[in-house]
C-alpha cells in the first residue's frame, strides 16, 4: 500500500503544481493487470494495485481542471526481476513503455499495453470468473 497506493497519491500532489504551469501534461501510473482481478495467492498485491487504480481515476478527476492527462497502464506479466518467476510469455518492458505513451497521446485513460494484455482484458471482459480462475492456475508455487 505504502508504494502502490499512498505513492501514487503522494507524488501525483508533489508535481500536480508543475504540470499546471505546462500547456501538456500526463500523469502515467504503471499498475497491473492484477487492478482488475483478485488471484489468491496475490491478494495483498491486486488489492494494493485495485487502490492504485481508484486512486488513479479520482486524480483524473482532480488534475482535469488544470489540463493534465492522468493514465492508467495495466499490463499482464512483464519481463522483469519481479516478475521473472511469472509463466511465459512475458511482456518486454519497452512494449509497455511504448504502447504506454502512444496512449498518452492518443487521449487513452486506462491503457493495456501488449497483445497478450490485450486479449486478456477482452477475455475478462467476456468472463471475468473464467479468467480469474485461468490466472490463479498459472501463479508460481
Amino acid at each position: 500500500m505504502e508504494v502502490n497506493y499512498f505513492g501514487v497519491l503522494a507524488l501525483s500532489r508533489a508535481f500536480a503544481p508543475v504540470l499546471a504551469k505546462v500547456s501538456e501534461s500526463a500523469v502515467v501510473n504503471i499498475l497491473s493487470f492484477l487492478s482488475l482481478v483478485t488471484i489468491p495467492s496475490a491478494g495483498t498485491y491486486s488489492a494494493s494495485k485495485a487502490a492504485g487504480l481508484a486512486a488513479t481515476r479520482s486524480i483524473r478527476a482532480e488534475l482535469k481542471a488544470q489540463g493534465t492527462e492522468v493514465v492508467a497502464a495495466m499490463p499482464v506479466q512483464v519481463e522483469t526481476d519481479m516478475g521473472r518467476e511469472l509463466p511465459e510469455p512475458r511482456l518486454q518492458p519497452i512494449e509497455v513503455v511504448s504502447e504506454t505513451l502512444d496512449a498518452v497521446e492518443a487521449g487513452q485513460q486506462e491503457v493495456f499495453p501488449g497483445e497478450l494484455t490485450r486479449n486478456t482484458a477482452a477475455a475478462f471482459a467476456a468472463d471475468p470468473k473464467g479468467v480469474q480462475a485461468h490466472m490463479s492456475t498459472m501463479l508460481p508455487a
